[in-house]
């Protein structure tokens, strides 16, 4: 891989700030030198080293990177990934798809209001996509079951606040379903016959008291089931809508397979510049590559297996893989792959995602 060359600052609660990075290598039997921020950080965006992070981080609100110490060559392309997010942020076209990073949540369970606020931001943000969503009647329908469901959630908090206090009269220290315990096991046989009077008084007081719960627990056994209907209802509802839930996860999607291939032309140049290949396969141990299963070819839903999946010996586990293969790994998890379509009902495709076009992105030498 060519070796690295880094000033850090100060250990700090963050951890430590990057303040040069360089990368050693040779080519043409020539020794070579290439500075990594200032190939792919020239925006001078923090950069802090972590030891308690699982792979690569960046901050969309302080505009801030953190990575894990840089030792192989995933660790560098993830680095090379989170700085394309960086180099995303001075482009208006992708800063506004930041705004709507992660928007991957059930339709069918997001607040009406809020999907309609979602589908407004989709539509200024990428424009392309606005026809795809669904109708001003699908909001209208989503909301009256939404609705629904309201008086249905507060019905059930009071009938369970009822059950509680109920349950706390009968159950808590001096109440008749407390004393009758008591009595049970505190008195012999011939005490309890002569408190049976007692016995049977705080018997019946705790039987009236569970005929009083009884109606409240068939309430709010009618309130679940109407509940689980109308949620079914907007399941079935969501579900008419086509792609729906990869709609609304686009931006997700379009910035992560593009912080990807700007991070791969960096690899690009890197490996003409300086002769140091990230693309080379090279042994990494398995407690530096977490749970997730690295192969030469990942594959949709690799993320599920476990690095140890592939070796012949656990407790010696290390893998050959690529800093672009983990990249491709890791575009699996979030479905950004060349082979997510977004495939809407009618003739009309999106094909392969819509993209926005960047004026930024490094340009292929």
């Amino acid at each position: 891989m060519g070796k690295i060359l880094l000033e850090t600052g100060a250990n700090t609660s963050e951890g430590r700030q990057l303040k040069s990075l360089k990368l050693v290598g040779e080519k043409d039997g020539m020794p070579t030198q290439i500075d990594i921020l200032e190939l792919a950080n020239p925006h001078g965006v923090k950069i802090t080293i972590a030891e308690d992070i699982f792979t690569g981080v960046y901050n969309f609100e302080n505009k801030s990177v953190s990575v894990r110490p840089l030792e192989y060559p995933h660790d560098l392309a993830v680095l090379l990934h989170e700085l394309g997010h960086a180099d995303q942020a001075v482009e208006p076209e992708f800063a506004a798809l930041q705004d709507e990073y992660g928007g991957n949540a059930d339709p069918s369970e997001r607040p009406t209001e809020w999907l309609r606020a979602d589908f407004e931001r989709l539509a200024k943000a990428m424009p392309d996509i606005a026809k795809y969503l669904p109708k001003k009647s699908f909001l209208q329908e989503h909301g009256q079951l939404m609705k629904a469901l309201g008086p249905l959630a507060e019905e059930k908090d009071s009938s369970t606040s009822q059950v509680k206090v109920l349950r706390d009269k009968a159950d808590s220290s001096g109440g008749p379903a407390w004393k009758m315990r008591v009595l049970e096991q505190h008195l012999t046989p011939v005490e309890l016959e002569v408190r049976r009077e007692e016995y049977e008084k705080c018997k019946r007081e705790a039987e009236e008291i569970e005929q009083e719960i009884a109606p409240l627990l068939a309430g709010i056994e009618k309130i679940d089931a109407q509940t689980n209907d109308i949620k079914k209802k907007l399941k079935e509802l969501t579900d008419q809508q086509t792609d729906l839930k990869k709609l609304t996860s686009a931006p997700t999607s379009i910035l992560e397979r593009d912080a990807t291939k700007r991070a791969v032309l960096w690899m690009r140049k890197i490996r003409e510049k300086a002769g140091v290949d990230l693309f080379k396969p090279s042994e990494v141990p398995k407690e530096r590559v977490g749970l997730s299963a690295i192969t030469s070819k990942p594959a949709a839903g690799a993320c599920e297996s476990s690095i140890e999946d592939g070796v012949a010996d656990p407790e010696d586990a290390t893998r050959e893989f690529s800093g672009h293969d983990y990249l491709m790994h890791a575009l699996d998890t979030y479905r950004a792959r060349k082979d997510f379509r977004v495939k809407p009902k009618g003739k009309d495709k999106i094909g392969f995602m819509p993209s926005v076009k960047s004026k930024g992105r490094p340009k292929k030498a």
